[in-house]
């Protein structure tokens, strides 16, 4: 505090940096290399994937809720 006066009291950013998303560029694909592709179409194959269960889960987790809702009666 002496030396740094109020700002020597704050403390300084400590940690680990924030990872950002991977960069995909929008290269048109006759440009692109046949591992871009692929890359590109592995990547799209697990999104869409993970897409599909997720939206199965919400409509199993809707329909056990309604369940649930209809024999309280």
């Amino acid at each position: 505090y002496r030396l740094q006066g109020m700002s020597g009291l704050t403390s300084k950013r400590k940690g680990r940096a924030v990872m950002s998303k991977p960069f995909i560029t929008d290269k048109p694909d006759d440009e692109k290399s046949l591992a871009e592709l692929k890359r590109e179409n592995e990547y799209l194959r697990a999104e869409n994937a993970y897409l599909k269960k997720l939206d199965a889960l919400l409509k199993a987790e809707e329909q056990a809720g309604k369940k649930q809702g209809s024999s309280k009666d």
